[in-house]
Formats: C-alpha cells, sequence, structure tokens
C-alpha cells in the first residue's frame, strides 16, 4: 500500500449512526475548510474571552528583557540562573521588548495563534484514530471548550506552544502505527520534537510515549532503515545539540534550577500528585463523564491508534505524580487534553445515541462548572482567576512593583535588593535586584531550609533569614503583606513575618540586630506594603530617604 502524505487522510470505515449528532454538525461538513474557520474562530474567542495574565510569566519575561537589552539570560544582572523551564519561548519574548511592542499583548497573541494550530491538529489527528469526520470535529469541539485547555490559551507561559509541537510530533507520525512512513513526516516530526523540547524540556516524556511505539511497529516491518533513522535524528539533534552545549558553558548545568529547587520526598510528591489528578477528575465532572463511557474504553484497548494515545497519556500521569504536579489550576495537564478528548470521543461509538449527547452534556457543563466554582484556590492549587488577581488587583503585586520602582529609580545597580516568594510581577515592574526566597531563580537553592508543610508544588523550600543576610537582601517582602496603613502601627509584628515566610515561623532569635518592619504606601494610600528591613549603613539611609514608617523588631529578640 503506498503511503499518503495527506494530513487528513484515513482508511474510510462505516460512520457510528449517531443521529443527534449528525444532525448538528451535518450543515459543517459540507466542507472541511469551513469547519477548520468554525474551529479557529471558537478559539480565538475563547482565548480572547478568557484572556490573562500569571504571575509566573513575569519571570520568564524579566528574563526576556534583560536578553533584549543586551544583560544575557539572566534574572538578576551578572548572576547567570536559569530560572526558567521554557528557552524558546522565554527568547521569542524578548522580541516584543525589542520592537517596543507591549509583550503581555504579544504574549497572549502568538498563544492563541499556537492554541488554533493545536485545536485543528487536533482534529486531523482524531480523524486518522477514529476514521471519522464526525467524531474527529466533537473532539476539536469538546477541547476547545474544556475549561482547563481553554483558560490556558493564554496565561503568559509556554504551555500552548509545548501542547502545539507535542500533538505536530503525534500527527506527523501516527500514521507509521499501521502503514508506511515518508521520510518527509519522520524529518517533520523530528523538527517538531526538537522545538518542543526547547521550548519546555520534560516535553521528552511525551515524545518517547509517541515515538517509542511508532519506531516499534517500523522496525517490526522492516521499515527502519539508515536514511530513516537518520530523519528522525538529524533536525531534533540540529536543535537541541548547540542548546544543551550553551546551556552547560552559559549555566554550567544542563538542567534548569528548578529541578534543585523543587526537589522532595517521592512520597511527597506522589501524595500531592494523586491530590491534583483527583481533583481534576472532580472539578470537571470527569468522575461523572468517563462511568458513562466505560462501554467504550474496551475496545480502545485493542485498536493500535488508540491503544498508543492511551500510553502517551498516561506516561504523562506517572511523571505528574513523579514531579508532584503543579500548583496552578491543572496547567500541567493540557499538553495532554487534545489526546483524552480524542479518547473520550473515541468512545462514543459504542454508546447508544442519547448517552453520547448526555456524556457531551456533562464534558460541558463540568466545563463551566470548573470556571464558576473552582475559586480562589483548593489545598495548594490556585485558580486562573486567583493567580491573575494576584497581579492585577488594587494594591496588587503589580502596583506594589511600581511603587517600588517610582521610590528607587536607580534600579538594580543601586537601588535595594528585594526578596520575595512572588517572583514575577513585582520584581519585574519594581526592576530592583531580587532574591527569590524558594529558590527557583537563586544560586542557593540547595541551601534552602525545606518546609514540608507547604502545600503547593516548589514552595517547600525556603531561604533562611541567615542566606538573605549574606545576600545582602534590603528589604524582605516574602508572601506579599498588604494591610490597611492605619492598621499597621498595632499589626501583630511576628504574625507579619509568619505570612512572609508562607506560614514558617521565624523564631525571633534569627532576626538581626538592628531589623525592622517598614510600611510602604501604595497609590490607594490607604494601603500598604510591609516589608522585613534587613539593611545597614549606606543602605539603610537609601532606605530612610522614603520617609516609611517603622516598627523596630528588637525587643521580640529578648
Amino acid at each position: 500500500m503506498s503511503a499518503s502524505v495527506d494530513l487528513d487522510a484515513g482508511p474510510a470505515r462505516r460512520e457510528h449512526p449517531a443521529a443527534p449528532l449528525d444532525r448538528v454538525l451535518a450543515p459543517l461538513h459540507r466542507s472541511s475548510v469551513a469547519v477548520d474557520l468554525v474551529l479557529a474562530t471558537l478559539t480565538v474567542v475563547v482565548g480572547t474571552a478568557l484572556r490573562f495574565t500569571q504571575d509566573d510569566a513575569f519571570i520568564t519575561l524579566r528574563y526576556s528583557r534583560n536578553l533584549a537589552e543586551g544583560n544575557g539570560l539572566v534574572y538578576n544582572l551578572g548572576e547567570r540562573v536559569e530560572g526558567y523551564t521554557n528557552f524558546l519561548w522565554t527568547a521569542f519574548l524578548a522580541l516584543p521588548f525589542r520592537l517596543d511592542v507591549d509583550p503581555v499583548l504579544w504574549s497572549d497573541v502568538a498563544s492563541i495563534a499556537a492554541g488554533v494550530v493545536t485545536v485543528l491538529a487536533t482534529r486531523r489527528l482524531a480523524r486518522r484514530l477514529l476514521d471519522s469526520d464526525r467524531y474527529a470535529t466533537v473532539a476539536a469541539l469538546l477541547l476547545v471548550g474544556f475549561h482547563s485547555f481553554a483558560i490556558y490559551l493564554t496565561g503568559g507561559l509556554e504551555t500552548q506552544w509545548q501542547t502545539m509541537f507535542v500533538v505536530l510530533v503525534a500527527l506527523a507520525l501516527v500514521p507509521g502505527l499501521d502503514e508506511p512512513l515518508p521520510v518527509a513526516r519522520l524529518t517533520a516530526a523530528s523538527a517538531f520534537a526538537g522545538l518542543a523540547c526547547l521550548t519546555r524540556l520534560d516535553s521528552a516524556v511525551l515524545l518517547v510515549a509517541i515515538g517509542v511505539p511508532v519506531a516499534r511497529a517500523l522496525h517490526r516491518r522492516g521499515e527502519l532503515g539508515s536514511s530513516r533513522v537518520a530523519a528522525a535524528l538529524a533536525p531534533a539533534t540540529a536543535l537541541l545539540v548547540p542548546w544543551l552545549a550553551w546551556k552547560w558553558g552559559y549555566y554550567d548545568a544542563l538542567l534548569p534550577n528548578t529541578f534543585v529547587a523543587k526537589q522532595t520526598p517521592i512520597l511527597w510528591a506522589v501524595g500531592r500528585g494523586l491530590f491534583f489528578l483527583v481533583l481534576f477528575v472532580v472539578v470537571t465532572f470527569l468522575f461523572i463523564a468517563l462511568p458513562l463511557t466505560r462501554p467504550g474504553w474496551v475496545g480502545l484497548r485493542s485498536r493500535p491508534g488508540t491503544r498508543w494515545a492511551l500510553g502517551i497519556v498516561g506516561l504523562w500521569v506517572l511523571y505528574l505524580l513523579y514531579v508532584g504536579a503543579d500548583f496552578m489550576e491543572f496547567r500541567f495537564l493540557v499538553p495532554v487534553l487534545p489526546l483524552v478528548m480524542v479518547l473520550v470521543t473515541a468512545t462514543l461509538p459504542a454508546l447508544p445515541e442519547r448517552r453520547e449527547l448526555v456524556v457531551i452534556a456533562v464534558i460541558a457543563v463540568g466545563s463551566l462548572a470548573k470556571w464558576a466554582l473552582f475559586y480562589p484556590a483548593v489545598v495548594g492549587i490556585e485558580s486562573a482567576r486567583a493567580l491573575e488577581d494576584h497581579v492585577t488587583d488594587p494594591a496588587g503585586w503589580r502596583e506594589a512593583g511600581e511603587v517600588l520602582r517610582a521610590d528607587f529609580p536607580e534600579g538594580e545597580q543601586d537601588g535595594p535588593t528585594l526578596a520575595i516568594t512572588a517572583a514575577g510581577a513585582l520584581p519585574f515592574f519594581a526592576q530592583l535586584r531580587t532574591i527569590d526566597m524558594l529558590g527557583l531563580t537563586d544560586v542557593g537553592a540547595n541551601e534552602f531550609r525545606w518546609e514540608l508543610t507547604k502545600l503547593k508544588a516548589g514552595h517547600e523550600h525556603i531561604a533562611t533569614i541567615d542566606y538573605l543576610v549574606e545576600r545582602e537582601v534590603d528589604l524582605v517582602i516574602g508572601g506579599v503583606v498588604v494591610e490597611p496603613c492605619e492598621e499597621v502601627a498595632d499589626i501583630d509584628r511576628l504574625d507579619v513575618i509568619r505570612r512572609m515566610y508562607l506560614t514558617y515561623d521565624v523564631p525571633p532569635s534569627e532576626l538581626p540586630t538592628g531589623s525592622r518592619l517598614v510600611s510602604i504606601p501604595l497609590r490607594s494610600r490607604d494601603r500598604c506594603l510591609l516589608a522585613l528591613d534587613l539593611s545597614t549603613g549606606e543602605r539603610r539611609d537609601r532606605i530612610d530617604r522614603q520617609g516609611y514608617a517603622e516598627l523596630p523588631l528588637d525587643d521580640l529578640r529578648r
């Protein structure tokens, strides 16, 4: 049988007689182009309507701005630490700074565009696996309408780029499961795989799950000759080897700094990962939808294509358990959501007609319920809206950063050094040297104290006061404590420090002599940002000139 390079190609089989679905979708399928236009338009509309930017995006933007200004890929000037995990996205976001374009808008447009590609590629992948135009469209529509995918059409991070490249690799390789695979497809898959790893290195987990079964199928049929191996390796190698060599020379490490900063005991990680996955199934109503599709899941394991998709999703779930998942609203599941929706759709032909519609309705209602009810956070997992509110609310992290920028316009070279756990928006807008108290962007992460009482992934390590003094920190902002200015004089000073340290009780004996709390008025003038002032000498004089109200702490040390 000759191989086809038509991405829409697939063996013709009898459509499942889903009359209700056919009546709804038939008008669309008079033209494949019309379906694509509808899906693309829906993706853009949904992405724009849910547009948001989270704090961690500004960590990337700080690196991007430094790169654009000729300071290198660094968080603080002169300190080479790979505190990002999205090299290609970070480098791409240097462009708006060079072009004097709004970097947040630039990020949103690029991310939504990637989402459009992902949705259209998902439809083609589903058509190949399900042998049905109707069900391929259902899979794509379920994906666009699924809130956990739709909310991350923006957000400011690399999520959609990673998802797009992974789906494109799967689409390029899927014919190889049961027929000869053209060299052009292998070359394209390799290039997309290289771009996926440049975007986020842990894409390698998904790429192994995608590529190994295809390679085994090609080898079994005697189609894995040297030319095909070269086609499969050359583009990815050409992209990744120079990058890894540069990383080793520039950062003196191959793995990002977050690998050190996020290390936790395996049982702790697995437990947190299980909670993450269970919560996802509950709040999206998948715990209702999946049992309804049970008759269809039996057949998925007997078909090579859907068994392959199940393996990809399964390996990614195991990876999430290993790393302990994430504290952001199910962002780490987005790269496999296209395949999840294809698999759910693949179960529908085995169901009675009416149950098909019930399953689709349950998923739609669950998506709406998650959007409406999952706010602001559940046991360390924060909703997208809460992540945005931290940044944009009055007296929020952006405003605090802008106020500090106005108070200390001298910037990183001569301004005070901050220490903070929210290392994105506030430091980005303040443009001051900043020590990340969680260690993600700091060279000393392996010296930090472990604090497993914290339920947020990536928040288990915390810098000690001694370490912050050693790093010449002036103002410890920590978890960003903002209070009404009129109440500051009577506030519980130790409670403030505990909140800065994300609930860790700092012994008063650890506070240096002469340390104090200072109250920094924000623009509203009725709210004040509280900071622990560790400065001395000329650095103390620089802060004193601002006239901040102060609360001494020496009496607490007795």
